[in-house]
């Protein structure tokens, strides 16, 4: 697909007719007097949740929406409520999706699928399946803050915070992560990595590698960003000796150019590494393995010359996944 503008890129360009109509049944699943409040509040709503994709917290534009939803419906029950949910996420991205950067062919490829496989979710899943987590994601998604690149999705503003570097510095003594900071001019916009447990189809080195081609297609056209940062359990380096199969995660980007930052433990990590995961789970209550969040950043000109490397082939055959492996190994995030 050749590249459009932003300023004629429409929603419509990236969904076929039947998920338009699909997102728009889910869009009018309200009273007139639910559409009316909507109608009269969203539009400065969604603005607002716009805004504060600024700031480091991932979930900080859902919160706008989810309290305008809140104070435009206090009476409401709780069934009521997700469905107002489902039906403000599909009038977001119809009536007020617009990213920030330029999208790459290969990103608006992603779109017709990326957005029926949203339709489907708000359609098919009940109310007691739209967690809220899945919500924060949905938001982003519909306002365009987060982009599909495949397995990977990629949120479009990121900062890495001095704080980070030198907190690291002095934990491990070496200054070389800041050198590798400052080499990157690192205090600038970055894009972030995270993958949707909604969708694990192409987890694997090759959607893994395929991923990160496409945002080096988006690093290509958007200058002004310094490369692509993401924070995860599975970048702990004894998650490779634990469980090998997740090694390539960390060690395509660590042997690349990548710099790692170590964050340190937290609930939300211990829970992801553990799930499904006997070995994980074995060594945890052994008291020999303690899930920790690592961040990895990858600069621009190395996540590029990666991906355009004659030897990424190479790197996909040593990093595949052994016969008989399921997805159902692997929790992503």
């Amino acid at each position: 697909m050749r590249r459009r503008a932003l300023s004629t890129l429409r929603v419509t360009d990236l969904m076929h007719a039947a998920t338009k109509a699909r997102l728009t049944a889910i869009a009018d699943d309200v009273t007139s007097d639910e559409g009316a409040r909507l109608e009269s509040g969203l539009p400065v709503a969604a603005p607002t949740a716009r805004s504060a994709a600024t700031h480091w917290d991932f979930d900080a534009p859902s919160y706008v929406i989810d309290s305008f939803i809140s104070t435009a419906f206090p009476e409401c029950p709780h069934d009521s409520l997700i469905r107002i949910h489902k039906a403000v996420v599909a009038r977001l991205a119809l009536e007020h999706f617009a990213p920030e950067d330029e999208l790459a062919p290969s990103v608006i490829d992603r779109y017709p699928a990326f957005f029926e496989r949203l339709a489907q979710f708000l359609s098919h899943s009940p109310d007691r399946g739209y967690r809220f987590g899945f919500f924060v994601k949905d938001v982003r998604y519909a306002l365009g803050l987060t982009v599909p690149c495949g397995l990977v999705q990629l949120d479009l503003r990121y900062r890495i915070g001095p704080k980070l570097v030198l907190r690291d510095i002095r934990r491990s003594g070496s200054a070389r992560v800041g050198w590798n900071y400052v080499a990157a001019s690192a205090w600038g916009r970055w894009y972030n990595t995270h993958i949707d447990s909604r969708d694990m189809s192409e987890f694997s080195p090759t959607g893994w590698t395929q991923s990160f081609s496409r945002i080096a297609d988006m690093l290509e056209i958007n200058r002004a960003v310094c490369g692509a940062a993401g924070v995860s359990w599975y970048y702990d380096p004894k998650v490779g000796d634990i469980s090998p199969n997740l090694a390539y995660l960390r060690r395509n980007q660590v042997e690349n150019g990548a710099f790692s930052l170590r964050l340190g433990p937290g609930a939300q990590h211990t829970a992801n590494a553990l799930y499904a995961s006997r070995p994980r789970q074995t060594l945890y209550e052994a008291g020999k393995y303690l899930p920790a969040g690592f961040l990895i950043a990858w600069p621009r000109s190395r996540l590029i010359a990666w991906t355009r490397s004659a030897d990424r082939a190479a790197e996909i055959e040593r990093a595949a996944l052994p016969s008989g492996a399921t997805l159902a190994h692997y929790a992503p995030d």
